[in-house]
Parts: C-alpha cells; sequence; structure tokens
C-alpha cells in the first residue's frame, strides 16, 4: 500500500526506471529522518546476561547487610559498562565478591541503559549466601537459623494478612449538617487570613534578605546525593554528574571525603577529598580520573553549589542541586524508632517491616531467588534438603560433586552457577574431557554462565562457544546465556527472549550464535543503540 501510495502521487508522465527512484529516494529520507530504519545481519538474538558478575565494583571487597540498595553504587554512562554491553552482554547481576552472614545482595541491572530509571531490573534480585564453613561440622548451621528466622517473619506477615482479609472496617460517620459546613466556611475563612498573614511575614524576612543578610546555614549542608549537567566540547549534549559527600563535623568548617562520577570528567569513579569553609561557605575538592586530575572550586548559593570544575585545559561551569540528604555507604544501617499512625479502631497492626528478612520471604514465595555457594557432595545434599524445608529452590554456586547427585537434586533447584573452568577430566579416568554444563543440562537441571568478574563478563560467548566445543549443545547453550539465565534470577518477564511485551535488548550478529568467529555488530538496549 505505501508503495502504491508514492507511485500515485508521482508525476504521470514519469517512466517506470524514474518512479523506481523517486520511491527510494523518499524512503531513504524516511529512513535518515528517523521514521524508518534498516539494518542487516546475519542473525539476531536476545541480549546475554552474565549471572553473577561484578561490574563497576573496581576491585572492592566489600560485602554489604542484605539490606543494603544496591541501585545506590551504580549509575548510567559508564565507558567499561558499555564496552560490556557492545560484547553483547546486556544484563548483569551485580553480586558483591563474597557472601554475607545475612545473605549478600545482588543486583540485576543493565550497563548501557541511558537513564536510571531503565538502569535497574530488579534490586535485589537475589541473596548470595555460603553453606560450607572451615568447621564442616558447622556447615549450614547460620544458613538454617537464618531460614528458620525468615519462616517465622513470614508467617506473621501471614496472618496479618489473613486478619487484615476477615476484618471488617467501622462505618463511615453520618454527614455533617449545613449549619455545621457554614461553620467549617468560616474556619476556612480564618485559617486563610492566617495564612494571609504568614505570607506577610514570609515577604518581610525577604526584603531583609534582599538587603544583604545571608540565609543561615544549616548545620551539615554538604552531606548527601548532589546532581549537575556538564557540557564538554566537542560534545553537544550534556553530560550527568554525581557527586556523594560527606562532612566530617557538622556545624563547622572540616574535611569532605567522597566520590564523583561524570563522563565528562573521566571513564572511571573518581574517590574525592577536599575541605568545607563555613565561613567563606566555599567547597574545595580534588581526585585523580582517567584524563587525569579534577579540581572543583564551588561556592554555597541559595541551597546549592555554583562554581566550576577543571580538567586538564578545560573548566566547566555547574551548578550542582542535592537530591538526598544521605552518605550512602556498604555497612550496616542504624536502627531508628518510629511509630506507625494509628489506623481504623479494630484494624490489625502489621507486624515490623525488616528488610533483611523480605527477600528470603520473596523467595518462599517463590518471587527472588537465592544463590548458595557450595561444593562438596554432602553439602550440596543438606543444603537443598534444608532450603526444601522452606518451600525454596536455591541456585547452586560453584557445586563442584554435582555431578555425583544430580539425580538427587533435579526438580529441588532452580538451577547451577557451576565454576568458570569449563571442561574437568572425567571420573572413570583416562584423558577424555567432558563439560559440566553438558551433564547438567543433560540431567534436566538448568545453568547460567557467569563471569565472576567485571570487564571479564566479555568473555562469557566464549566461554559458551567453548562449551559447545565440548559436547554442550547450541541450543543449551543459548539458553544458558538467555533464557534460562533469566528464569532462575526471576527476570525472565523483561529479559531473556525476543518476545512481544519484553525489553528491546536485541543483539545483531554477522554469523550463528556462538560459530567461532561470529561478532556482535550492534546491541539495542531498551530499544536504544549503544554508541
Amino acid at each position: 500500500p505505501l508503495w502504491m501510495a508514492l507511485s500515485a502521487s508521482l508525476p504521470a508522465s514519469w517512466s517506470p526506471l524514474q518512479i523506481y527512484f523517486g520511491i527510494t529516494v523518499v524512503l531513504s529520507f524516511l529512513g535518515w529522518t528517523g521514521l524508518a530504519r534498516v539494518v542487516r545481519g546475519k542473525a539476531a538474538m536476545p541480549g546475554m546476561i552474565d549471572a553473577l558478575g561484578h561490574l563497576g565494583l573496581e576491585g572492592s571487597e566489600k560485602v554489604p547487610a542484605a539490606d543494603f540498595p544496591m541501585s545506590s553504587i551504580v549509575a548510567p554512562g559508564d565507558a567499561t559498562d558499555r564496552r560490556v554491553a557492545q560484547a553483547g552482554i546486556t544484563t548483569v547481576a551485580l553480586s558483591p565478591r563474597g557472601p554475607g552472614k545475612s545473605g549478600a545482595p545482588i543486583l540485576a541491572y543493565k550497563p548501557a541503559a541511558r537513564d536510571f530509571d531503565s538502569l535497574v531490573v530488579e534490586d535485589p534480585v537475589a541473596l548470595r549466601m555460603t553453606w560450607s564453613e572451615r568447621d564442616r561440622y558447622k556447615s549450614g548451621d547460620d544458613v538454617r537459623a537464618l531460614l528458620a528466622k525468615a519462616a517465622e517473619y513470614r508467617a506473621e506477615w501471614k496472618e496479618y494478612e489473613k486478619a487484615l482479609s476477615e476484618w471488617t472496617p467501622p462505618k463511615s460517620a453520618p454527614e455533617k449538617e449545613d449549619d455545621e459546613d457554614e461553620g467549617d466556611e468560616d474556619a476556612d475563612e480564618e485559617a486563610e487570613e492566617d495564612d494571609e498573614d504568614e505570607d506577610d511575614k514570609d515577604k518581610k524576612k525577604k526584603k531583609k534578605k534582599k538587603k544583604g543578610e545571608e540565609e543561615e546555614l544549616e548545620p551539615d549542608p554538604v552531606t548527601g546525593v548532589w546532581e549537575a549537567e556538564l557540557s564538554r566540547p566537542p560534545r553537544t549534549e550534556p553530560d550527568s554528574l554525581k557527586m556523594r559527600l560527606k562532612l566530617a563535623k557538622p556545624g563547622e568548617s572540616g574535611a569532605i571525603e567522597g566520590n564523583l562520577r561524570s563522563r565528562a570528567l573521566s571513564e572511571t569513579l573518581i574517590e574525592i577529598s577536599g575541605y568545607f569553609d563555613r565561613k567563606q561557605r566555599s567547597l574545595t575538592l580534588t581526585g585523580l580520573g582517567s584524563q587525569g586530575w579534577v579540581n572543583l572550586s564551588l561556592k554555597f548559593d541559595e541551597g546549592k553549589f555554583v562554581g566550576s570544575a577543571k580538567v586538564g585545559a578545560d573548566e566547566l561551569e555547574l551548578t550542582a542541586t542535592r537530591i538526598s540528604n544521605e552518605y550512602v555507604v556498604a555497612k550496616r544501617p542504624e536502627r531508628r524508632k518510629s511509630e506507625p499512625a494509628p489506623g481504623p479502631k479494630g484494624e490489625p497492626n502489621a507486624p515490623k517491616l525488616d528488610l533483611k528478612l523480605e527477600p528470603l520471604r520473596a523467595a518462599m514465595d517463590g518471587e527472588k531467588a537465592v544463590i548458595v555457594e557450595v561444593d562438596r557432595e554432602d553439602e550440596i545434599l543438606a543444603c537443598v534438603e534444608a532450603f526444601e524445608a522452606f518451600g525454596i529452590e536455591p541456585i547452586l554456586y560453584g557445586a563442584q560433586d554435582l555431578h555425583a547427585v544430580l539425580g538427587r537434586v533435579r526438580g529441588k533447584v532452580r538451577g547451577v552457577l557451576l565454576d568458570p573452568s569449563m571442561v574437568r577430566w572425567s571420573p572413570s579416568g583416562g584423558t577424555q574431557l567432558r563439560t559440566p554444563y553438558s551433564d547438567t543440562q543433560g540431567a534436566g537441571i538448568p545453568v547460567a554462565f557467569h563471569s565472576s568478574a567485571e570487564e571479564g563478563a566479555i568473555d562469557l560467548p566464549m566461554m559458551a562457544a567453548y562449551a559447545v566445543s565440548r559436547g554442550m549443545s547450541p541450543q543449551g547453550a543459548l539458553r544458558a546465556l538467555t533464557s534460562d539465565a533469566a528464569r532462575m534470577l526471576s527476570i525472565s518477564e523483561r529479559v531473556g527472549a525476543l518476545e512481544a511485551g519484553r525489553d528491546a535488548d536485541v543483539l545483531l550478529l554477522d554469523g550463528p550464535p556462538l560459530a567461532p568467529g561470529t561478532r556482535v555488530l550492534r546491541t539495542w538496549v531498551n530499544g536504544v543503540e549503544v554508541q
């Protein structure tokens, strides 16, 4: 229909050849203007998933508590993140480099997303735990105790939800009579007059400030998260800047520590330090980035820091706005007592919310995953049995002796993240090599590939291709890189397949997926091409 419509709009005197070239020019123009675009390759596939990696941690060994929001340490625009995405890894399960007693949180995020809202897939997407202990007799004790505590917590919420569903709210009070409404109107008029008086007072205060009196500083005008935009030639579009700052002594001048991320200044996170002069209301910061030393000179003015950032020979103006008063670090947060707002008379009281146990509660309902590090045959069986008692199918991580118990754990685990070593010697002796990925999939247990690395996530396609060369089926390897990994982490509604309703994470290849020599030509994340 489009071809016929265009043909009818062209002069009748044109020859068929002229009509062909005329329509070609029109369609090309539509492509140039963004209304239509054709891309060519040999194959397309969903974006790949790193089921457990450390991208962006930059060597950090810290293990945060289970209630720490991992999304607070990531930001869009990182150059390393984009390189990983251009290699085909569009979703990463970001894990600390170790487990914690209460479980370490894992974040599922898209390293090449353009904004924060599309960056985070799920936070947390899973908890990471360990079963084995140095004292083998104590292996699993901490995990069992935590599961029992989470089960009690879940039971409290189930009891509350049941009581709430059976509770009948009291009838609403009868409507007020007309004379009462008139009284309310009088009260409203008096309130309006009071508001006018307050407005007059505020105007007088403002007039005083105009005469040169500066607004009194709050005790800590620095600590928190600050955002700004920077424009650095030759780029025309502004880049975002995000700072996390902490003042050593609130109420006084003092040292500043924190970090800064901005693609305009550095391709990596910058650790910064400096000094805040309370009397002069000035802030100086410095730190070493990938492009050299970065120096910021800022002045506090009407709740914002205004000044410049200097890197090399470039000096960039900025105005930073505080979006949070908290300095978030990976540590156990302070407990704050808060009184819940009273509800209607007789309404059941909700249990106290415990953010450390919420992920396990969700796992017991099948909504989140638990990744457990365990290796020995006897410990694998004990681990699976313990989680089964609480209705959780764990994801086994490591699982060196899994081949000995494949039939006994089938149907009781969500899947397995095997050791990155791709092949092992045959247990029967000799020199025959086998891939544990193929054996595990053949037993009906899903597997997923993971890097346990930062930029090393780029090697995932090579790991999968090597597994195929050692007996794993190409279809099984593709599932392990995409749909099986997504199902394990309960994010298959968004990623892992090319289907209507899911995020448009698409790879264009120059050959068959996982074939030797096949390269990723182009990558789209959320429907936007990664440049």
